[in-house]
């Protein structure tokens, strides 16, 4: 398996590294303060695996390419993430299926690893273990609940990737790889198979539908009029049905939502634009800021400089 280490020092620099073959993810700042993070990849063609902690809260908003499933769990023994508004707490597994739209929301300092593995070969592997189709355990993206045994095998094949215990490790790379491979997917599959089975939990899909189709407004309109009134026209809910879908996947208020988005977008931009001292007000003017003052107040409020000092930094 190939390794990468990065410590990131921009959501934006996550977004740009983890878009292209056919996924499309965006990381948002969503707590104030100086961002720092690590990443840790290992990966081969058939499996790609990443242990990530950020010191700031993030919503990670991304598309399963086809072909493609993608499952996230924690690292740590406490505390909660939340996919598409539904709680993934330490006994979880969320599991996005090919071509699913996800929101991933962790607080600050939270760490999780996510894999991503070829549907075919996870088809096969299904098939092996329980003469099953894939579709018959996996019908959609789901936040599964699993037994103390699944997640304890699951925890321990996934860390033996990244923290190999064995001189086996050493002394015959290759065969390892392979041998950690086999027995993440066969975790994973024991897992699919065994989870509990839930009734399921219409209100947190209605949440994240009406989520997503206000979120996907906001980002073809950051620069439009994004007041609640317009926010519940496009919603076709009350200010009060709003409020409660966005808490439920984002953990925020829609305005406040609105807000961050401008300001990660803008982040993005300056970042971009580093040396062009006559940035700040087209950015400012381009996310929605029609008042300068209060945009520097509120970008330096959350990314702990101006957005002058964004620019002139190298």
């Amino acid at each position: 398996m190939e390794t990468l280490f990065i410590a990131p020092e921009e959501c934006g620099q996550l977004s740009e590294m983890h878009n292209g073959d056919g996924f499309d993810i965006r990381y948002d700042q969503m707590e104030a303060g100086d961002f720092q993070g690590e990443c840790l990849y290992r990966g081969s063609m058939q499996m790609v695996f990443c242990r990530e902690q950020y010191s700031r809260g993030l919503c990670i908003h991304g598309t399963v390419p086809y072909g493609m499933v993608t499952a996230v769990m924690s690292t740590k023994r406490k505390g909660s993430s939340w996919l598409n508004g539904d709680e993934l707490s330490q006994d979880c597994l969320g599991v996005l299926t090919p071509g699913d739209e996800g929101a991933y929301r962790v607080p600050g300092g939270y760490g999780f690893t996510n894999f991503i593995i070829s549907q075919e070969r996870l088809e096969r592997a299904v098939r092996a273990l329980f003469q099953l189709p894939l579709s018959e355990i996996l019908k959609h993206t789901a936040t599964l609940r699993l037994s103390g045994a699944a997640m304890t095998l699951l925890r321990e094949s996934t860390g033996e990737i990244f923290t190999p215990t064995s001189p086996e490790a050493i002394l015959r790379a290759e065969v390892w790889d392979r041998k950690c491979e086999g027995s993440v997917l066969q975790a994973l599959c024991v897992a699919l198979a065994g989870h509990k089975a839930e009734a399921e939990r219409r209100t947190v899909r209605n949440h994240w539908r009406i989520a997503r189709l206000v979120r996907n407004y906001v980002e073809e309109n950051l620069g439009g009029e994004l007041d609640m009134e317009t926010l519940c026209r496009v919603a076709g809910l009350s200010a009060r049905a709003l409020e409660l879908a966005f808490q439920e996947v984002y953990g925020v208020s829609p305005l406040v939502f609105v807000r961050q988005r401008r300001l990660s977008a803008a982040r993005h931009a300056l970042v971009a634009a580093r040396g062009e001292s006559s940035a700040v007000k087209t950015v400012a003017v381009q996310v929605g800021f029609t008042h300068l003052t209060r945009f520097t107040d509120a970008y330096q409020n959350m990314f702990g400089e101006t957005p002058a000092a964004t620019v002139k930094r190298r």
